[in-house]
């Protein structure tokens, strides 16, 4: 297969990045997967981490239409996604806030996917805060024991406080 054209520089810089281990066939998937999966060849939550923090929305998009079959609903997915909010009662560093938006990003990408049991990536969302200096806050040890992931219900709050 060619290359494919890329809306975005961004998208394209990553593609030559990465292009050892994605499918022949089918960009920014694991070929070791079948492409159904939409099994991602890498981890992208530190690249959509990054476009998060300097505004590039359309570069996520762009990525996005890779990850997920096109529809309707996933590009509604992926415009909630990108408006979601953490709750204020959370309190992380910028960084860490950047970070858990794009593993709540790529959950959703993984109920697009019809993953059917995505409960095990509410673990990096605690690692997220516990790896940096400023740990996970809350206004109560009752909300902390109560964060899970529950996607295309309440939308997640990311804000400055």
């Amino acid at each position: 297969m060619s290359r494919p054209v890329f809306k975005t520089s961004e998208v394209a810089q990553l593609y030559d990045e990465i292009q050892p281990w994605c499918h022949l066939e089918f960009p920014f998937l694991d070929p070791n997967y079948s492409p159904g999966s939409n099994m991602p060849a890498i981890d992208f939550t530190p690249y959509i981490a990054s476009w998060l923090e300097t505004g590039k929305e359309s570069e996520i998009v762009e990525l996005w239409t890779y990850l997920v079959f096109n529809g309707p609903g996933a590009i509604c997915g992926i415009s909630n996604a990108l408006t979601a909010c953490l709750p204020s009662w959370i309190g992380l560093s910028p960084t860490a806030k950047f970070e858990l938006h794009a593993i709540y990003i790529l959950t959703l990408r993984a109920a697009f996917a019809g993953t059917p049991n995505i409960s095990t990536i509410a673990t990096p969302v605690s690692s997220v805060a516990s790896a940096k200096e400023d740990p996970l806050q809350t206004s109560s040890s009752f909300c902390i024991s109560s964060l899970r992931i529950t996607p295309l219900s309440t939308p997640l709050e990311i804000r400055e406080n």
